[in-house]
């Protein structure tokens, strides 16, 4: 480690830049206290950063972070506990041999804070913004001039790795040195968590229900978007977090006018009546939790209320009960849409409840199955339901028997009421109570285009009892045998 502006010579010449501006030594922020991880949590992720760099041949690894969203501090976190918000792009040099090397943005005073909240002893300048010239003074330091030095990704859109003029001077200062991006490999140093590293997140996950509450709090007509911002910032600020994302947006249930949280939260007022979508994602030493759950400003309205609860709940535990470990995540995403087919839902719950009747069409109906017969299911290319019959659809209020299987479409639609499906959920049920038996049935759902979005058939016999579960027949189709809707 090597300084040159010892406080103890120096102190009586700090007006002199050069002095002040690489400082060490110095009393300052001395009674500061920073909550971080164990010196052992870092020994083990520096060590597991060297097994990785020995398979790959490197000799030592260039971590880079930022204070952006996409970021979050990324591999300079990691590796050396700096949460700070200077500079474009962060760096840590972790040698295969030799202690780590933190360069730090901001110079002066600021860089004696950053080393009380680090668990990094060597911490430099970044030399006013010329990260690479510090950054190659301390490879060349070390003898690695003609070595294989990796560099990871400080943002994973791209993604990106380190600025333009950092890679330059190392080039220029090191030109017989081979630089090698390496934008998967922050993944394989993170993904596994370590105990510490969960505390940590369960800390986060607290910080956003504490964020949520915060919103819920203050959702009252006459506030503003940036003030249930302002609650939220101070929330989680309050318990020692920092906020890693945070997007607010309101708008009317009765007439929507967006189907996303606003990640710039507006001068907006809300009313009585308005629904508040957000996504707020706390963090607490470097790792976030994200939660999002619409708030209404009074009473939800039918149709959201119905939404909620019969798409978005129940879609959300489905999901949630395949989180285990064996589970992929693709395994996990075909879950997602399989889950949505299967509840006819939309993307989100302002847009369902845009469309009038779009949340009472959608929902499957179930129809009994007559052995020896089996009605036409609906096809990808089916023409869309006709606008006009969904208002006469939504008119019944009541189950309706058909006694005749060949009148014509229109009246047969007019007598359908969509029902929920209740024998394929029990079906469902059956089976996680015996995995051994598997109950035969056929389930198409249908979206509110007429497309068919999912079909399950079983192997075995069919069985005579259990019903078959389908959305209306599209125009000018017919079921197989009379339409008998179960009560």
């Amino acid at each position: 480690m090597s300084h040159d502006n010892d406080w103890n010579e120096v102190r009586y010449e700090l007006d002199k830049s050069d002095n002040f501006g690489a400082i060490f030594n110095s009393p300052w922020y001395s009674d500061a206290i920073y909550d971080k991880f164990s010196d052992a949590e870092f020994a083990r992720r520096h060590a597991h950063a060297r097994e990785l760099m020995t398979r790959d041949r490197l000799d030592a690894l260039i971590l880079t972070g930022g204070p952006d969203i996409y970021s979050h501090g990324s591999g300079v976190t990691w590796g050396s506990g700096l949460i700070d918000e200077r500079g474009m792009c962060q760096y840590l040099i972790l040698p295969l041999e030799g202690e780590p090397t933190l360069i730090y943005p901001h110079y002066g005073c600021h860089i004696e804070a950053a080393r009380k909240q680090v668990s990094v002893k060597d911490v430099r300048s970044g030399q006013h913004g010329k990260y690479g010239k510090a950054a190659a003074e301390r490879l060349i330091e070390l003898g690695l001039q003609r070595a294989r030095i990796g560099i990871t990704a400080a943002d994973r859109t791209g993604p990106e790795h380190m600025g333009v003029n950092a890679y330059l001077d190392l080039k220029a200062m090191m030109p017989n040195a081979t630089f090698i991006f390496c934008p998967n490999m922050l993944h394989e140093l993170t993904y596994r968590k370590s105990a510490e590293e969960l505390r940590m997140m369960e800390k986060a996950g607290q910080l956003a229900i504490r964020a949520l509450e915060a919103v819920k709090a203050n959702a009252k007509p006459g506030v503003r978007e940036y003030q249930l911002a302002a609650a939220v910032m101070h929330a989680v600020y309050n318990e020692g977090g920092r906020h890693h994302l945070l997007m607010i947006g309101s708008t009317s249930m009765a007439d929507p006018k967006l189907i996303f949280p606003n990640p710039l939260p507006s001068h907006r007022v809300l009313k009585q009546g308005d629904i508040v979508l957000s996504e707020l994602a706390m963090s607490y030493l470097g790792y976030s939790a994200k939660i999002g759950h619409p708030i209404t400003v009074g009473r939800p309205t039918e149709k959201y209320t119905t939404f909620f609860k019969e798409i978005v709940v129940p879609g959300f535990k489905e999901v949630r009960s395949h989180f285990k470990p064996g589970t992929t995540l693709e395994t996990i995403r075909q879950i997602g849409r399989l889950v949505r087919s299967v509840k006819g839902g939309c993307n989100d719950a302002a847009e369902n409840a845009a469309v009038p009747g779009r949340a009472r069409r959608e929902r499957l109906i179930t129809r009994r199955h007559r052995p020896g017969s089996r009605p036409q299911l609906p096809r990808a290319s089916d023409p869309p339901h006709h606008a006009e019959r969904a208002g006469k659809l939504d008119r019944h209020d009541g189950p309706h028997r058909s006694r005749e299987a060949g009148r014509s479409a229109r009246a047969a639609a007019r007598r359908r009421q969509p029902r929920r499906c209740r024998w394929f959920d029990r079906a469902r049920d059956r089976q996680e109570r015996d995995p051994r038996r598997v109950y035969p049935h056929r389930h198409v759902a249908r979206c509110a285009h007429g497309v068919a979005s999912h079909q399950e058939e079983s192997r075995l016999r069919p069985d005579p009892r259990f019903r078959i579960c389908r959305d209306v027949f599209a125009p000018g189709q017919r079921a197989g045998g009379p339409s008998r809707f179960a009560r």
